[in-house]
């Protein structure tokens, strides 16, 4: 299919980058492309203790809300939740 609408694509317009997503959310490339007229785009999430260092902490909100956002209870406990 990626080589399929890559052709596609540059049929229409030879100079267009094409990116496609690696798998497992995007941590590992997507090796059967490797010869394809495609960039491959991951993401630095190994080693996972390093990049997300400190992610589960509370979401700290300042007193009276997020600036310019939907401030109400509902929204803040959601927040807080996650």
């Amino acid at each position: 299919m990626v080589r399929y609408v890559t052709e596609r694509i540059h049929g229409v317009d030879p100079e267009k980058v094409v990116v496609a997503d690696g798998t497992r959310w995007g941590r590992d490339p997507v090796y059967e492309l490797a010869d394809a007229p495609v960039a491959q785009s991951t993401r630095g999430y190994e080693p996972m203790p390093v990049s997300h260092q400190g992610a589960n902490r509370p979401l700290e909100i300042p007193a009276g809300g997020v600036p310019g956002a939907d401030n109400d209870r509902e929204m803040l406990e959601l927040l807080q939740a996650h």
